[in-house]
């Protein structure tokens, strides 16, 4: 897979507010995931788990952060300026499994709901969520995600209830496919799963440094074999070990090459600094076509 976007992937992304790859993560890369996840969640209960903070949860996780068709797909939508400001699990157990009935509303809601509240026509795209999906979603009824295409741009409000408008797109595709979805899209949070097995999912929001974390960050994660990319992609600068701390902020609206590795991934960058993005990608061994 071509790691960059395409002409037809940017047009298609910009019209619709999101983009679908079928079977982007390798087997052996989703059945390592899944089980990471299913161990979390195994004492959880409830028809619908929700969890953030999952790279303290698991270091596996990290292995997602940067994938070059995922990652470079991401900076081609947002720039380089970037890091991950929220990661979470979601479980949509069958009904048969949840100890309950499914909820009767889908949860319509925007990722960036207060930013859209307050800039309301303006919103810019500010952020970019990726949805790993680890089960199979070509049944019907599999708890699947659905976006209204189109409300990225109309920032129209969320439907009610149970609604489902003529413009919503059921995600469907095998195990290992992924959605890429700009925040200011419409999509569901709870469709009823009337499948024999859980619909597992990951989701990793890339926005811009200088916007703060989504969620709360408490865990510690192990920086031991953290690459440069993957410091800048989790909000760690050479003066701060977390980002709950507020050292080196200046760093994120004044970005320093060192700190922001990203940049130098592609060849758009100034001439004058190629000599020092040679020495960060040979250090990052960044390999684009590795599984």
């Amino acid at each position: 897979m071509n790691p960059r976007l395409t002409d037809s992937e940017r047009q298609s992304f910009d019209r619709d507010g999101f983009l679908f790859l079928p079977e982007v993560l390798p087997t052996a890369v989703r059945e390592r995931m899944s089980q990471a996840l299913r161990r979390i969640v195994a004492d959880v209960p409830g028809s619908a788990v929700n969890l953030h903070d999952i790279f303290a949860l698991d270091p596996v996780f990290l292995d997602l952060l940067d994938r070059p068709e995922v990652l470079l797909r991401v900076r081609d939508l947002l720039g380089w300026n970037l890091w991950v400001n929220t990661a979470q699990l979601a479980i949509n157990r069958p009904s048969s499994q949840s100890g309950g009935p499914q909820r009767a509303h889908r949860g319509w809601h925007r990722d960036s709901s207060q930013v859209v509240d307050d800039l309301k026509e303006a919103t810019p795209r500010l952020a970019v969520k990726v949805a790993f999906y680890l089960s199979d979603l070509n049944q019907e009824q599999a708890g699947q995600t659905h976006f209204i295409r189109g409300s990225h741009v109309t920032l129209e409000p969320p439907p009610g209830g149970d609604e489902m408008p003529e413009r919503a797109v059921p995600v469907k595709g095998p195990a290992g496919s992924i959605v890429l979805f700009d925040t200011r899209t419409l999509h569901s949070a709870a469709t009823p799963n009337t499948t024999p097995v859980p619909r597992e999912a990951i989701f990793v929001q890339y926005a811009y440094r200088w916007l703060v974390p989504a969620t709360a960050v408490r865990g510690e994660i192990p920086e031991e074999g953290l690459t440069p990319l993957r410091r800048q992609l989790l909000g760690l600068s050479s003066e701060s070990k977390s980002v709950s701390h507020f050292q080196g902020l200046s760093g994120r609206y004044y970005p320093r090459p060192h700190e922001t590795p990203l940049r130098y991934l592609v060849h758009d960058v100034d001439p004058r600094r190629e000599r020092f993005g040679r020495r960060v990608r040979r250090a990052l061994g960044v390999l684009l076509g590795r599984s």
